[in-house]
């Protein structure tokens, strides 16, 4: 009994720890948030982001990131345009857009050797399941080999600010642990 709810335990656990955002429910029919806040963000004129542009994104930098702000308000503490780009504080760093890659400013002239961020729109509800074509499944297995061959590489910066973690001795300072079911997690 103990080891089958193990995993469960597990599961429930690592999607408590992401889900850090406010809880804030779509209003629009396609399931995305609308951000009143991202509507009074725009950059100079000459550098209006447009949709579809670097980053694999339909969505404006401008856009995504106050979606970043408004999912952590305590830990972006500001956002703004500088230096040409869309710029996030986290704490006390700052991290540039960089065409999705979210790059500390000592980083970004060495940021193609990163992979974008990837954000999207999600259906409120899904659909239903249908079991794919030949041609599809090939095309999807072309797309998992591709994967194994060039794995996707980001910065750590984005995510390493969000959790306050800049080595080896900050990371086991914020372990914590604990005992569920007679097991030391």
């Amino acid at each position: 009994m103990k080891k089958s709810l193990l995993p469960l335990f597990a599961i429930l656990m690592a999607s408590s720890c992401f889900s850090t955002g406010n809880g804030a429910q779509s209003d629009h029919p396609d399931g995305y948030l609308i951000l009143s806040e991202a509507e009074g963000l725009q950059p100079p004129s000459s550098a209006e982001p447009v949709p579809g542009s670097p980053g694999n994104t339909p969505f404006p930098p401008n856009r995504i990131i106050s979606a970043l702000k408004e999912a952590y308000p305590d830990k972006i503490t500001e956002i703004t345009y500088k230096n040409n780009d869309w710029a996030i504080r986290i704490y006390d760093r700052w991290l540039y857009w960089a065409e999705g890659r979210l790059l500390p400013e000592e980083e970004i002239y060495s940021g193609e050797k990163y992979s974008p961020h990837l954000f999207y729109t999600y259906p409120e509800n899904l659909p239903p399941f249908e079991k794919p074509d030949s041609e599809t499944a090939e095309r999807i297995e072309g797309i998992i080999d591709q994967r194994k061959e060039n794995p996707i590489v980001r910065n750590p910066a984005f995510l390493n600010g969000l959790w306050r973690i800049w080595d080896r001795d900050t990371s086991w300072k914020r372990v914590k642990t604990t005992f569920f079911l007679g097991y030391k997690l």
